[in-house]
């Protein structure tokens, strides 16, 4: 597909991590197999839009939320109001909220003056009107070390007053600097200025809006936002048709953030929309250059799949992404397979089958077989987690001596052809076939790329037990969740429904990703939210892992998009 396919699957990764902060928003406020898939709206070439402050040049992102209240008031949101009114959402919601409270001391403890007190209680009410108001957040200097940033929230008087006095003495308190009282653009506010980047931390009411933000030396935002209020009574437009706008400049932000600069994100537009069955959340992602993607025509294994499924997931023109990884460069192969087909079914725990097309398949592997044993067996000797062998007389490849499973590669031929096919358990016999309205979703569109498919509710719990897999085959493991959060996902479950996902070509150099989903979220993703949430370092960071005694630490790569 081209080097900028490793370009385009982490923004899918970051979307699914933005759609999981939207997630615990939404829920932080306090269907079974009717059809064979969601379906996916249709899907029209959409433009990113433009940034809405046209006062500075080097503007690199946005995000508008209409916040809980106004999502709740949707007649759309009839199945979140069901969750949400669940009385476990609601011990959730605490537990978000008391570590939303702490995040800000735990982010800046090192640098602060005052290392004692975290005024969570302070900042805790602040936390729940992000949640529950209307807000809006814009981003400039690409160039700067520190980028400005500028949000502006909707409150009432009473509110407003409370955010000045909880900012102001938390802010003074952890500086050792008192704040002064200023006028800026005909509007009253406060002030703090230090030395260390950024400089400038500035609190203002202009209408009905709080203004919070900082900056180093200026805060050339902080004027444009305050015209538009003055002329228009808000800072941004009022959302007709959504409940969250989100639009990130990555390459620009990538110029101060080296960790960035490494994956070559794409600029991204995240839109989230509801109808009466489905939340739809939108990601576009455009690239400076042409993705020069080449499709090879779907090869879908109908003769190996079968029922009764729970998910089914189709991506293609993946190969040269492939060959960027450096397992992959280590195998040397003549071709690398280029379209690839993972589905789950329901019998057995941890039953998740993938199939590849391959041509000639005896010598595909004969050629991969004898390299691939030779680099896993090395990685496996050092983590003392069994070991990999190729058997010849089955044209198999076994992974052996794990407790209860067995994965494996083998070689299959089909009337269709040669497939590559790996599992973690042997196949059960061979059912019904697939449903065609499940594989039609493939022909729908020409420009295809990626397709998923699952039954929430279903696929939940094998996700958490192919997740810890991962984690304990590279000599770690998850902790215990907390309590809170599997209870949460154990009420939520039943009312999760079908999820379906598409990604098509939109443009030369354009990827969109549609979801239609009752809670918009997938079931990685719902068990990667718990181990989030559970994480110490919530919401700056995930270590819900530790080490297995008696293993070497060794850095563990995350699971594939």
């Amino acid at each position: 597909m081209g080097p900028y396919l490793a370009e385009k699957c982490v923004p899918m990764r970051v979307y699914f991590i933005l759609m999981t902060l939207v997630a615990s928003v939404v829920f932080g406020t306090g269907c079974r197999k009717a059809e064979p898939a969601a379906k996916t709206p249709d899907q029209k070439e959409n433009k990113i839009a433009a940034p809405a402050s046209k006062a500075t040049n080097d503007f690199i992102g946005r995000i508008h939320f209409i916040g809980s209240t106004q999502v709740f008031a949707d007649t759309n949101s009839a199945r979140l109001k069901e969750i949400g009114n669940l009385p476990v959402t609601g011990e959730l919601r605490e537990h978000i909220l008391q570590k939303l409270a702490t995040a800000p001391f735990r982010l800046l403890e090192q640098r602060a003056a005052q290392k004692t007190n975290d005024h969570a209680v302070l900042i805790r009410p602040l936390c729940e009107d992000l949640l529950r108001a209307e807000s809006y957040v814009e981003m400039r200097g690409a160039t700067n070390p520190t980028p400005e940033v500028m949000l502006a929230i909707h409150l009432d008087n009473n509110r407003a007053e409370l955010w000045r006095t909880n900012l102001s003495t938390t802010l003074s308190s952890w500086t050792g600097i008192p704040i002064k009282e200023i006028e800026a653009n005909g509007v009253k506010g406060w002030e703090l200025r230090k030395h260390h980047a950024p400089n400038i931390i500035r609190f203002l009411r202009a209408g009905d809006w709080v203004l919070f933000g900082w900056g180093q030396d200026e805060l050339l935002l902080q004027t444009s936002l305050i015209d538009r209020i003055k002329k228009q009574g808000r800072p941004v437009v009022e959302a007709k048709n959504y409940w969250l706008d989100a639009w990130v400049d990555w390459p620009s932000l990538a110029l101060q953030h080296t960790n960035l600069a490494n994956f070559k994100l794409p600029k991204t537009q995240i839109t989230v929309t509801a109808t009466k069955e489905f939340i739809r959340p939108k990601v576009i992602m455009e690239f400076d250059e042409p993705l020069n993607v080449q499709l090879p025509p779907w090869q879908v294994p109908t003769n190996i799949i079968h029922d009764p499924l729970i998910s089914f997931t189709a991506v293609r023109g993946i190969a040269p992404w492939l060959k960027q990884i450096n397992f992959i460069q280590q195998l040397n192969l003549d071709k690398v397979p280029d379209e690839y087909f993972i589905w789950a079914m329901k019998q057995v725990p941890l039953e998740t089958c993938l199939v590849a097309p391959v041509q000639n398949g005896t010598n595909f592997m004969a050629q991969f077989a004898p390299q691939a044993v030779s680099l896993a067996n090395t990685n496996l000797q050092k983590r003392r987690i069994g070991q990999v062998e190729w058997k010849t007389n089955k044209n198999q490849i076994s992974w052996t001596g794990l407790p209860m499973i067995v994965p494996y590669l083998e070689m299959i031929s089909t009337p269709q052809g040669d497939y590559m096919k790996g599992g973690i358990f042997p196949s059960p016999p061979r059912g019904t076939p697939p449903p065609a309205e499940l594989l039609n979703q493939l022909g729908a569109n020409s420009n295809v790329i990626y397709y998923d498919w699952e039954i929430t509710e279903e696929r939940l719990p094998q996700t958490e037990n192919i997740i810890g897999l991962v984690w304990l085959a590279s000599g770690r493991f998850l902790s215990q969740p907390d309590i809170t959060t599997q209870k949460w996902l154990d009420a939520v479950a039943p009312k999760l429904g079908n999820c379906g996902t598409m990604g098509t070509l939109t443009g030369p150099n354009e990827v969109t990703i549609l979801r239609n989903s009752p809670i918009g979220l997938t079931g990685f993703e719902l068990t990667m939210l718990k181990h989030w949430l559970d994480s110490p370092k919530f919401p700056w960071g995930f270590s819900n892992v530790r080490e297995r005694s008696g293993v070497p630490k060794r850095p563990l790569a995350p699971p594939a998009p």
